[in-house]
């Protein structure tokens, strides 16, 4: 699911997205336990339309407990291959 949001919301194409998801002993949002924090780093983009398709896609998972963050990188800051993009 969460490669599809970077996919349609960001326009990526498949082999540039990679998605980790890792379990925390602990995650509270607004003091509330059981929540789910969504970094994202990414060359261009915008949080918005990502952040929607997050949240109607966390099943289970109330709004007001997912926090996304985003951070636009350079190519000279992303790397596959054993190369940077730029």
């Amino acid at each position: 699911m969460l490669h599809r949001c970077v996919k349609e919301a960001l326009g990526k194409p498949d082999m540039y997205i990679t998605v980790a998801i890792t379990k925390a002993e602990y995650v509270s949002v607004g003091g509330k336990a059981q929540s789910v924090v969504v970094q994202l780093d990414s060359i261009g983009g915008s949080l918005g339309e990502f952040t929607k398709q997050v949240c109607a896609g966390l099943k289970g998972v109330e709004a007001d407990k997912i926090t996304c963050t985003f951070r636009s990188v350079s190519g000279k800051e992303f790397a596959m291959n054993g190369a940077t993009i730029f």
